[in-house]
Parts: structure tokens; sequence; C-alpha cells
């Protein structure tokens, strides 16, 4: 629990622009598989190979840095007692996660948009989906 009326303020604060961010950057996400439902006629697939391979490694490796910034990074932070001088470091942390999440949505946009079905891009938009639900901002608190 927080130990004064001014951290509660400041993590309320904190919560409140956390989780607009998070639903602009969550919407950003589902406004990339409309456009790509919509344009799905124009894209000629092809095999992409390598490249196929290459951004599913990538996808992995965004992956493990958002479970850690979430699990490691974040959490060590929310376990102290005293969070108003570790704010802008979390803030840092939660906006990194998001971004993380991002670049795996815009993995599978840009799978698309290279020649790649809509099927083989789905899983970057499904992963992107279930790792922005585990940053969502949530203070016991607010």
């Amino acid at each position: 629990m927080p130990g004064s009326e001014g951290q509660t303020t400041e993590i309320q604060s904190l919560a409140r622009s956390l989780r607009m961010m998070f639903a602009a950057m969550f919407v950003a996400c589902a406004l990339y598989i409309v456009v790509l439902v919509e344009l799905a006629d124009q894209i000629e697939p092809h095999p992409l190979g390598v490249w196929l391979n290459a951004l599913r490694a990538l996808a992995v490796f965004l992956a493990g840095g958002v479970l850690y910034v979430r699990f490691v990074l974040i959490a060590r932070i929310l376990g102290t007692d005293d969070l108003r001088p570790r704010i802008p470091k979390l803030r840092v942390y939660y906006v990194l996660s998001y971004v993380l999440c991002e670049a795996i949505a815009l993995g599978g946009f840009a799978l698309r948009f290279a020649g790649g079905s809509f099927n083989a891009a789905l899983p970057f938009f499904g992963a992107a989906v279930l790792l922005f639900a585990l940053c969502y901002p949530k203070f016991d608190w607010t």
C-alpha cells in the first residue's frame, strides 16, 4: 500500500496515462487487422522462405522481452514499498512493453504486405493481443 496521499495521486495519474496509451496502441493493432482485411485482394501471396522464419524468430525474441520487462522489471518495482522515486522508471518499462507488443503486431503486418498469407500473419496478432493483455497496467490501490 502507498505510504502517503501524494504517492497515491502520482500512482493514479501514472495508471490513467498508461491506460490511455495502452488503449491507443491496442486499437492500433486492431486497425492493422482491419487494413489487412480491406487490402486482402490487392496483396498477392507468394512464399517468403527464410523471411517468414526470421520474422517468427524475431517475434519470439520480442515476446521474451515483453515477458521479461513485465514479470521481472515491472514486478520488481511494484514489489517495493515506496514507488514515488521509481515512477519514471515504471512508466518507461510499461511503455517499453507496449512498444515490444506493437512490434510483434507490426511483424505480422509486414509479413502480410511482403506476400505472406493472412493465416501466417494471424499468430503475430494473436501473440500481440495476449501480451498486451498481460501488460495491462493494474495497480492494487487505484
